[in-house]
């Protein structure tokens, strides 16, 4: 009975020792950087307040799950003394694949006490999710836009390189951040980037570099609308003349344009167009010619215009021609037609024969032919048909014909010489003649007749 009342109280005595001596420790956990990012391998830091409640003692921290805790090693607490210590948290590869907040026990061993656990409580984020990214629309009138990166944590990164890339922009720039922070990046625009787009929403595409590593991530930004159709008119050519008329879209939303082109009754029958016109229609003297054209931006309409005045031209001179050739069979009684000859002298002189034709179409009579000499020159002594008169001081021949019947014509030549040379080119003048038709005065002139001399050769001209 005594045995087993002193076995008893030996193992109360024990129970009561250990109870006295077990670690006792009262914990306060404040989050310095409660967040881990991933791809900078920032650890999480919680700061740790431990005051020892019981015996002066060495103590360490450890966790048995995928997690590093930094400072390793043992610290020394005496009893009723406090600790602070920041501990640096870096999550193991098996629970870095999986991201937002995460629990895990911990423990502070005694070395002399036993062990105390408790839990910490952190964040795994991966860089693209620290920032929240947001981007002004693009006005395609401005010069400039902007992109702003908002942290969404309290930690603070530095060195991070941001490249943006845009349907409209390309930028990228060097940018450290503290906690809760917003950077801007002023962007400017590249207009040519803007030709052909339509206004609307756009995948913004936001690529994180930090050192060796690099998240990505997108967001978006807006083209807005604007209404811009520009015209270029180019015209060229005198008698062919050919307009080209261009209209663009400038702006950012598809646009109908219209293209619409005047011409009279008359120059509509000497155009021609690349394009088949849309429309036609008629008012008065005047016919309107109508393209019309679904733009998307950066596309265009051209529409080349062709009149050709040269054709009527050359009708008009036929025309005239014909008239005159009509004139000269119906009209005239006589006609007349005169012509040179280039004569080789003995002497090397320069020497011309001019001769004159003239051909009744009806009975004609008391006809008088007078020719005027060429300036600078001399009338030679031998003559095809000797004139009837000579007027050196005015120099000029005539020859008189009594009458000629319808058919019947003269020829009268003579011979014009010059010792000096000659050059460049000379109108003779034409001749004239005077006659009588039904009692009527009427008078007519030859064509016209040019010679060129240079380089001692001569060449005419009718």
């Amino acid at each position: 009975m005594k045995k087993s009342l002193i076995f008893l109280m030996l193992i109360s005595l024990i129970l009561i020792c250990n109870f006295v001596s077990a670690v006792d420790l009262e914990i306060a956990k404040t989050p310095v950087r409660e967040v881990y990012i991933k791809e900078a391998n920032l650890p999480a830091i919680i700061q740790l307040s431990i005051k020892n409640n019981g015996n002066s003692d060495n103590f360490e921290i450890y966790s048995l799950v995928d997690v590093t805790l930094q400072p390793t090693g043992t610290f020394y607490i005496a009893g009723g003394g406090t600790k602070v210590i920041n501990v640096e948290i870096y999550p193991g590869a098996r629970i870095k694949k999986s991201e937002g907040f995460y629990n895990f026990v911990y423990k502070i061993k005694s070395q002399s006490y036993g062990i105390q656990e408790d839990t910490m409580l952190i964040k795994i984020i991966s860089l693209k999710d620290l920032f929240e990214i947001d981007a002004d629309p693009v006005i395609p009138d401005e010069e400039y836009t902007s992109v702003f990166l908002d942290s969404r944590e309290n930690i603070s990164v530095g060195n991070v390189l941001v490249r943006l890339s845009s349907a409209m922009y390309e930028k990228e720039e060097i940018l450290s951040f503290k906690g809760y922070e917003e950077k801007e990046i002023k962007i400017k625009i590249d207009k040519s980037k803007l030709k052909g787009l339509i206004a609307g929403t756009y995948p913004l595409e936001v690529s994180l570099n930090f050192g060796d590593k690099e998240a990505e991530t997108e967001s978006s930004v807006k083209l807005t609308e604007k209404q811009g159709i520009t015209t270029e008119e180019e015209k060229s050519g005198a008698l062919v003349i050919k307009k080209i008329i261009t209209k663009t879209n400038e702006g950012s939303v598809v646009t109908v344009v219209s293209i619409i082109e005047k011409k009279n009754i008359f120059s509509r029958l000497m155009t021609s167009f690349s394009i088949l016109p849309a429309e036609v229609e008629r008012e008065g003297v005047y016919i309107y010619y109508t393209w019309t054209e679904e733009l998307r931006p950066g596309e265009d309409i051209a529409v080349e215009i062709k009149t050709n005045y040269l054709l009527p031209i050359i009708l008009l001179i036929g025309a005239v021609i014909i008239i005159y050739m009509v004139y000269q069979f119906s009209v005239l009684d006589l006609v007349l037609k005169k012509k040179l000859i280039f004569v080789k002298s003995k002497g090397g002189e320069f020497a011309l024969k001019i001769v004159v034709i003239a051909r009744a179409r009806r009975y004609v009579e008391k006809i008088n032919v007078v020719d005027k000499l060429p300036p600078l020159l001399k009338l030679h002594e031998r003559y095809g048909t000797e004139p009837d008169r000579i007027d050196e001081r005015n120099k000029r021949v005539e020859w008189m014909i009594n009458a000629l019947n319808a058919g019947e014509e003269r020829i009268f030549s003579y011979i014009v010489y010059s010792k000096v040379g000659v050059f460049g080119k000379f109108a003779l003048p034409r001749a004239t003649a005077i006659y009588e038709r039904n009692g009527k005065i009427k008078e007519t002139i030859s064509n016209k007749v040019f010679f060129l001399a240079e380089n001692n050769k001569v060449k005419r001209e009718e």
